[in-house]
């Protein structure tokens, strides 16, 4: 049973990076994007470099990899079973938070008791461009990883060939994942999708 969700603060906001550079501009850039005391702060350094110096990230907690914790995946489960905060923000280090308004908006739409996330990067050009800013309710995402184990880890069945393999684009970004069809399967998300 997770512990009470504390009065503050009342996110944890979670990213994976490889290079500090990058992860400092963003740590900069999303620390300014919510009220003060609102969220904590948790960088996975997804690397074999020097570690990340915590001064130039005051207030996060940085995480390195270990022999459970091998790289991004696995990360982003952890934070989900670890986070003990009502919400849980996934930004990735190459999506740069600028606004006040985002928070307001997405904590909006949250409230509403049929929501379990709220993506906040528009996917309309590709079903998946490999970038994470969700925030989600932790609750929720760790009863559905109850029915599947791997959570964040893609399952590639097909490769989608109508998306050409060339500069930006990944492989994972051109295959399907079995990881939605048996989400979009589960009767929790089934339950929760009816709600709304």
């Amino acid at each position: 049973m997770p512990a009470e969700t504390p009065a503050a603060p009342l996110l944890t906001v979670f990213t994976s990076t490889v290079f500090a550079d990058v992860a400092r501009i963003w740590f900069r850039c999303v620390r300014r994007a919510f009220p003060e005391g609102l969220a904590r702060f948790e960088i996975f350094h997804d690397s074999d470099d020097e570690p990340l110096d915590p001064a130039e990230f005051p207030g996060a907690v940085i995480l390195r990899r270990t022999a459970a914790c091998r790289e991004f995946h696995d990360a982003y489960n952890e934070a989900v079973e670890r986070c003990r905060t009502r919400y849980l923000a996934i930004i990735d280090s190459d999506v740069f938070w600028v606004s006040r308004e985002i928070w307001p908006r997405v904590q909006r739409e949250l409230e509403e008791p049929g929501v379990a996330a709220v993506a906040c990067i528009s996917r309309s050009h590709r079903k998946s461009h490999g970038t994470y800013s969700v925030v989600l309710k932790p609750e929720i995402y760790r009863q559905v990883m109850k029915t599947l184990p791997d959570g964040f880890f893609p399952h590639a069945e097909t490769t989608d060939t109508s998306v050409p393999i060339g500069s930006g684009t990944t492989p994972a970004m051109c295959c399907r994942s079995r990881w939605w069809k048996q989400a979009i399967a589960s009767t929790s998300i089934t339950g929760i999708a009816a709600e709304k």
